[in-house]
């Protein structure tokens, strides 16, 4: 409350209670005990003076600062008005609007953080002033302002282009070069800035009471509302992707039906992405043009006479690029060719299968800056599903029952290689080498050897009890499931007994696959795993020990009520991992006695000085050599892998 009021309401109360008193004493018959008349003057005065300083202060309020006090009202139901808000997009919408309604701002611009940058999350600006989709970096000048000032309202002069990481080359007339940002208003939590808002003009009373104690108190709670509200949105759109990778793992493990599973790809998208318009495009067989295979919410008279090709328009770029591209107004990109005239912005990200890229999926919507990267990650796992569904598309359409077709044989060998991880990932502190030999053209072995993230490694090897086409298409219909689970990020355990639960309940697939997960994390030093029925993987250490990684259930397929268990081995400096299918150790020598595991054990010793790609050339040459025969009669696959990093542990230990 300000100073003069304060001293008003102060004033008026006195005269109140000096009436109030001398009343008390002159007609209550008190004044022989003036005790017992203190006693009864304090009562009333306990137990009126709040009431009437609140009465007092909103009837002076009302009287000589009438726009302060309807502005104070006006905050009051504010908050009230945000705490009934149920969705995060209400509440983003919402902000702006209020504040263009109190303060008579003509330009608002909400920023909200999100993973290190702060975004346009919502904004009020008139034609032809464009704000959504702005991002500042955390370098930005008028963050460093922001996150130092103890003010609720801080007087700033930006551009729209001083708020670019790089400003733009514009006129001198062009709006995006005015000062049209006056004031800010920073949102923050816990000492920690979650957004802010910037406006044009902010009214006169205002820019003198920037401390008014209701006005800080608002902002204050605008800030903690957002965050719980983006909280609580956060936790339900992932539910909601959970749920909808899972349905759709079910339904192509369910049916073969190439039309029906992108339609279905495309509504579960909507659901967590909305567009208005989306298509599903094609690269065709010669590498030129593009194929409209699906499409909605497009003008057909628009669309159809448009020639799209490879490396023209966003969804040419992204074919040709293989990488996605978000563009949040496409009234201002050369490159956009128009299929509809209201679409304002477009997310587009390729369909992959290994080296191959099979065409990508395409967002537009109405809005400006409509799409996220949230967004752009979760519409990649999608096509991540959508390259798996083309993978198996073409071996469906290639690998014939008939055997004897060879030419559709070696299609369906590269279209099944091409599942499989393309190149093996180097880091500094470990290195990898592998060998993947299908005793025919397509295989029921499979692998996976990637790093997401940079330090974590995940290491697969699996084999399906079965082999030729039987076993490679059920391979691909497994790997399918297992690409939707490791999207998850749920335990290893719990990862192995949803691919159980796969195998034996959701699917037709009666076969059983032995498996072999882990995680090997660098930093830690450490290798997590489960093991469901594959041969143990080896970890060979400098000092001639080794250890099996045997930990974890039986193999996949046979009860849907099976669980898991989870092993855990340290690393040490030097270790060398081997992991293998049962193809390896039970080849035949030439007197009929098997490799086995101990064979291999000691053609692995015998080099375990030398390097990883040095170890798996001499292995492979070992096992040709013991072969009996001049092939395989199964299908060989194995991976080799070098610890060379020092543990976090034994690194702090002796720092």
């Amino acid at each position: 409350m300000l100073r003069r009021e304060e001293l008003l309401v102060s004033l008026v109360l006195i005269i109140i209670f000096s009436i109030l008193g001398y009343l008390v004493n002159q007609y209550l018959g008190f004044g022989e005990h003036p005790i017992l008349a203190n006693v009864v003057f304090a009562t009333i005065i306990i137990n009126l003076y709040r009431p009437l300083r609140s009465r007092g202060r909103k009837l002076v309020l009302r009287l000589i600062a009438s726009t302060y006090y309807e502005r104070n009202e006006n905050f009051r139901t504010i908050l009230d008005d945000l705490e009934k808000v149920e969705t995060y997009r209400d509440m983003l919408d919402m902000v702006p609007d209020t504040l263009n309604h109190l303060f008579e701002s003509d330009i608002v611009a909400l920023f909200v953080r999100r993973k290190g940058v702060f975004r346009v999350e919502s904004s009020i600006a008139p034609k032809p002033i464009f704000l959504d989709g702005i991002t500042l970096d955390s370098e930005h000048e008028i963050l460093k302002k922001l996150v130092d000032t103890n003010h609720h309202l801080v007087n700033v002069k930006y551009s729209v282009n001083d708020l670019h990481t790089e400003p733009l080359d514009v006129p001198a007339m062009d709006y995006r070069s005015f000062k049209l940002f006056q004031w800010a208003i920073p949102l923050k939590t816990n000492n920690r800035l979650a957004g802010f808002i910037l406006l044009d003009k902010m009214p006169m009373d205002m820019q003198a009471r920037r401390s008014g104690t209701l006005y800080n108190f608002v902002v204050d709670q605008i800030a903690v509302l957002l965050e719980k509200r983006k909280l609580y949105h956060r936790i339900q759109l992932e539910a909601r992707k959970q749920e909808a990778l899972t349905l759709i793992a079910n339904k192509m493990a369910a049916t073969r039906n190439t039309t029906r599973i992108f339609n279905l790809l495309l509504d579960e998208v909507n659901t967590i992405v909305p567009f208005d318009a989306c298509g599903v495009f094609l690269a065709s067989s010669e590498g030129v043009n593009i194929e409209k295979f699906l499409q909605r919410g497009y003008d057909i008279r628009r669309l159809n006479p448009l020639k799209l090709k490879i490396g023209r328009g966003i969804v040419g770029r992204c074919i040709a690029s293989k990488k996605p591209i978000s563009i949040p107004d496409v009234r201002r990109e050369k490159n956009y060719l128009s299929g509809r005239t209201d679409s304002r912005s477009e997310l587009c990200v390729p369909i992959a299968g290994g080296s191959i890229i099979y065409g990508a999926m395409n967002l537009e919507s109405n809005r400006v800056a409509a799409f996220s990267e949230d967004d752009l990650d979760f519409l990649q796992t999608i096509a991540t599903q959508a390259g798996v569904l083309m993978e198996r598309y073409k071996i469906d359409k290639h690998v014939n029952i008939q055997s004897g077709l060879s030419e559709d044989m070696a299609k369906a060998e590269s279209i099944q290689k091409s599942l499989l991880p393309n190149q093996i990932p180097t880091h500094e502190e470990v290195s990898f080498d592998l060998r993947y030999i299908p005793c025919r053209q397509i295989s029921g072995d499979f692998y996976d050897l990637s790093n997401k993230p940079e330090d974590v490694f995940n290491i697969g090897i699996g084999d399906v009890v079965g082999k030729g086409i039987s076993g490679a298409l059920i391979m691909s219909n497994f790997y399918a499931a297992y690409l939707n689970e490791t999207q998850k990020n749920l335990p290893l355990a719990t990862t192995m007994s949803n691919l159980n639960k796969y195998l034996t309940n959701e699917t037709e697939l009666d076969e059983q696959i032995t498996f072999f997960l882990s995680k090997m994390d660098v930093d830690e030093g450490v290798v997590r795993y489960v093991n469901a029925g594959h041969p143990a993987p080896l970890i060979f250490h400098e000092d001639g020990s080794i250890d099996r990684l045997e930990s974890g259930g039986p193999l996949l397929g046979f009860d849907p009520e099976f669980t898991y268990e989870m092993g855990e081995v340290p690393l040490r400096n030097g270790d060398l991992l081997l992991m293998y299918t049962d193809g390896v150790t039970e080849i035949v020598g030439s007197a009929g006695q098997l490799l086995d595991e101990s064979g291999l054990i000691g053609a692995v010793q015998n080099h375990l000085d030398q390097n990883v790609s040095l170890i798996a050339s001499l292995l492979l040459d070992k096992i040709e050599k013991f072969n009996r025969k001049s092939s395989f009669e199964d299908d060989v696959t194995f991976i080799v892998g070098r610890y060379s990093g020092i543990p976090t542990e034994v690194a702090d230990g002796t720092s």
